[in-house]
């Protein structure tokens, strides 16, 4: 669906790193909504950071054969040039109105004249929202916190990660601690040092748990002799605590990077006490457990600057160090190794310290396509509990070839209970094989961009929207527009004015398209607005427009569910169909001169902005 044709202002791009904004919109009757079905509903036009956007809602929309609720932001008649892009860094709520504990989804998006939509973030299940505190007396509050965020040219952190075939010489080495007294342990406890593949490790337990996991056991591998500053050893590390009974063992498993600034890995909740304290289990019996460790050494790096093997345009935004690079020669052998993460050296880019996670081949629930997927976790912070990093960032796949990079764009809240951004499947193995520039000489480089984001005291846009039930009073008006002479038509021309559903309404014709779409004829709904009463009301309304097969009765239809109000008064689409196919005799859309257009609409719900 296309934009509002009345024209605005030039669009002021947001000054302020600091300014954070809140749009809210109350849904009353949210059950009328639904059974409307899948469908987007939209908001009325809001204006945040001078820029004027609009929501939309579907609660009904697919994923996976299961119904969410999905919220998309639109850019709404925004003046920029062509070459004018507004980064927008925002969340999507939905708010629980019981507990406070709402649902967000944190989104970086590069709005442009060609690209006005967010996307569609799928929020939460629809029955999740059916059974929680999001739906109160049937109604639902949905909404957008904006932050605005310049951008410049980058400095790079960068990482070369080779990884090696498999053979005899780097198969896993296995080393043993058996622990007579469990219950004598001290917190934490060390096993003696051993060697394993040429290097001294030691095994660390904490048997009540690391960094307040008192409810579980935490098992740490680290490394004693490590290699120089600037390398690392990317180690497959297994550690199992053993059944002494039955064989089956308590495993976790990783492939790590070892180096000076992260010396140790492991499982702070490696297991629940509970579970290890279970005599049924074998895991202790009496006061002896076992621990297992196994270590190889797959692969090493090196961290310098990168430099591309052919000349490759590289993203940047800042003059601070903000971007990580990661590179990874011999690509095919982490192929060989099959689905498992890998993970990147640890890196400090804006204060905090970070590591990178791939997954080469990863899998969608209910999806047997192979995903190359990565994964952004905050390390070895000292933040408080009560301590938000808001992360705004782009995860990066580099084409080497031609520079036509892969991005997502992501905004993230890290806390010391949530260190990892979640996984995000980037794009088919096979797409990543079939395209040149991705691998180019058994190498791959992925990487993050950061962007940092200052979160203040948010100020808040709110609107509350009720949805009526279906009833003989709602029920589709429609008229008729008769053009005789569709050669004579002016661009835009005008239908008389019509009554429909208590307000008066007009049609707007675009014969060689609105806003240079020559190839296409645009269509648009006027309503009336005098019967608004102010600034801060408006109407939902469901709305078709059709223009009429005078021959086989097969109109071509177009629908929207859209908010008509003082500041935005139409709505239609700009493409709503080729001239090429309005035009061709056999389609029956225009008979000689003559073509009709239909508007149905109905009044389903009322608004206001507080």
């Amino acid at each position: 669906m296309g934009a509002c044709a009345s024209s605005s202002r030039a669009s002021s791009v947001p000054p302020s790193l600091e300014e954070k904004k809140t749009f809210k919109w109350m849904i009353d009757g949210f059950s009328s909504l639904l059974d409307k079905g899948d469908v987007w509903t939209y908001s009325s036009v809001f204006e945040i950071m001078g820029i004027k956007w609009y929501l939309k809602v579907n609660p009904k929309d697919k994923k996976n054969g299961e119904e969410y609720v999905s919220l998309r932001l639109e850019l709404s008649n925004p003046s920029l040039k062509i070459d004018t892009v507004v980064n927008a860094y925002f969340k999507f709520l939905i708010y629980d109105q019981s507990y406070g504990k709402h649902s967000e989804h944190q989104v970086t998006h590069k709005f442009q004249t060609a690209s006005t939509s967010s996307g569609t973030s799928y929020m939460i299940p629809l029955k999740t929202l059916n059974s929680s505190g999001f739906l109160l007396g049937d109604s639902c509050v949905f909404g957008v916190q904006f932050v605005k965020v310049v951008t410049a040219k980058a400095n790079d952190k960068s990482e070369i990660l080779f990884v090696q075939k498999m053979n005899t010489f780097n198969e896993a080495k296995v080393y043993t601690w058996e622990i007579e007294d469990f219950f004598a342990l001290k917190n934490p406890s060390y096993s003696p040092e051993f060697e394993l593949d040429g290097h001294k490790w030691l095994l660390r337990i904490y048997p009540s748990g690391k960094d307040k996991n008192e409810n579980y056991l935490s098992l740490i591998l680290e490394m004693k002799d490590i290699p120089c500053k600037n390398s690392a050893n990317l180690v497959e590390l297994s550690i199992s605590i053993k059944d002494q009974e039955t064989a089956n063992h308590w495993k976790r498993t990783g492939r790590c990077q070892f180096s000076e600034n992260s010396k140790s890995w492991g499982w702070p909740k490696f297991m629940s006490l509970e579970d290890f304290k279970n005599s049924s289990n074998g895991y202790l019996v009496k006061t002896k457990c076992c621990i297992e460790a196994e270590v190889a050494i797959v692969g090493r790096s090196n961290e310098k600057k990168l430099k591309s093997k052919q000349a490759v345009t590289v993203p940047s935004i800042s003059s601070a160090q903000t971007t990580f690079k990661w590179r990874i020669d011999g690509f095919s052998s982490l192929l060989d190794k099959g689905e498992g993460w890998t993970y990147s050296r640890v890196f400090k880019i804006m204060g905090l310290n970070w590591y990178l996670k791939l997954n080469p081949m990863d899998r969608k629930s209910g999806d047997e396509t192979e995903y190359v997927s990565l994964n952004l976790e905050l390390c070895n912070t000292s933040l408080k509990p009560d301590t938000v990093v808001d992360a705004s960032f782009k995860f990066l796949i580099y084409d080497q070839t031609y520079g036509n990079h892969n991005e997502h764009q992501v905004t993230h809240k890290f806390q010391t209970a949530s260190s990892s951004s979640g996984t995000l499947c980037m794009i088919p193995l096979s797409t990543l094989k079939s395209s040149p520039g991705f691998i180019f000489n058994n190498s791959c480089v992925f990487g993050v961009e950061f962007i940092k984001v200052v979160a203040a005291k948010v100020k808040d846009t709110s609107e509350t929207l009720f949805v009526q039930k279906i009833n003989a009073f709602t029920e589709v008006k429609a008229f008729t527009w008769d053009i005789e002479d569709f050669f004579a038509l002016k661009s835009p021309s005008y239908s008389p004015e019509f009554e429909l559903g208590g307000h008066k309404w007009f049609l707007s014709i675009y014969p060689t398209g609105y806003d240079k779409n020559g190839n296409y004829l645009s269509l648009y709904l006027h309503m009336k607005t005098q019967n608004i009463p102010n600034q801060n009301s408006a109407e939902l309304v469901d709305y078709c427009i059709g223009i009429k097969n005078q021959e086989t009765g097969k109109h071509r239809k177009e629908a929207g569910r859209c908010q008509f109000s003082k500041n935005v008064d139409n709505w239609g689409f700009n493409k709503f169909m080729s001239l090429e196919d309005f035009k061709d005799s056999s389609n029956g859309y225009l008979v000689k001169t003559k073509c009709c257009i239909e508007a149905e609409v109905t009044i389903v719900g009322t608004s206001k902005m507080v």
